[in-house]
């Protein structure tokens, strides 16, 4: 396996050490013709626009998003949602960076300048970096905790969730496939804890009940239904 060159990051400069001052956004041109955004789709591509290298990767954290355009980050994620399925973005692998201050993995995005654009190398991503790290606090950039360590708490976070759902379901004889637990990761990293899950997805199931006759098959019906649009308070946005 050929080793990645090392590349030593320093705040508001690109991996090849030259000044990024990022007075301007990448925005995709078929973006401009695409009439189904809306103004929040629009901000929310402009603010990813902001930290995208030349392959589209970024991963500014919602926070980081809603510090640019205002936007709370329920709307922010339901923006997102709509532009994976417009395919103007792609989900890349959540991921813990050593030095973020956030517990949670980071949603890492590929802005897709065209519909065939291929997934980024690790070499791509490597040099999103230099684009992304102005959203970390520089005097944070000591590591915390070990990567292996993280992962292992937020998947264990992730199971509880999805354990919970499905006791939930199996209470009124439903079962689903693991597959239907994916959304659960995403819960997690925007820092729902088990508690206010499990009292929020109850309460969703009951009126899905009464509403539609019948009980929701996996959690994403319960995510795409806005069930948890108001799950958590957004923290303050940290200095950039």
């Amino acid at each position: 396996m050929k080793a990645l060159k090392k590349i030593p990051i320093k705040p508001g400069f690109t991996a090849k050490g030259g000044d990024d001052l990022r007075r301007f956004s990448v925005y995709p041109s078929r973006a401009v013709l695409d009439h189904r955004l809306s103004i929040n789709d629009i901000k929310t591509l402009l603010a990813l626009g902001l930290h995208t290298n030349s392959s589209g990767v970024a991963f500014p954290t919602h926070q980081t998003i809603s510090h640019y355009t205002g936007i709370g980050i329920a709307a922010i994620q339901a923006s997102i949602r709509r532009l994976q399925g417009y395919g103007l973005i792609r989900r890349l692998e959540p991921k813990w960076f050593k030095g973020q201050s956030s517990p949670w993995l980071t949603d890492r995005y590929q802005v897709l300048y065209s519909e065939t654009d291929a997934l980024p190398t690790d070499e791509q991503i490597m040099d999103a970096l230099a684009y992304n790290v102005r959203a970390m606090d520089p005097t944070e950039l000591s590591p915390k905790a070990s990567e292996k360590n993280t992962d292992h708490i937020h998947n264990g976070r992730v199971q509880g969730i999805e354990n919970c759902f499905r006791s939930i379901l199996q209470t009124y004889g439903v079962t689903v496939t693991q597959s239907q637990f994916l959304p659960a990761s995403s819960l997690v990293s925007s820092g729902i804890s088990l508690a206010l899950f499990k009292a929020q997805a109850s309460l969703a199931v009951a009126q899905w009940l009464r509403s539609k006759g019948s009980v929701p098959s996996g959690l994403q019906q319960l995510i795409d239904g806005g069930a948890f649009s108001q799950a958590t308070p957004s923290p303050p946005p940290r200095p950039l």
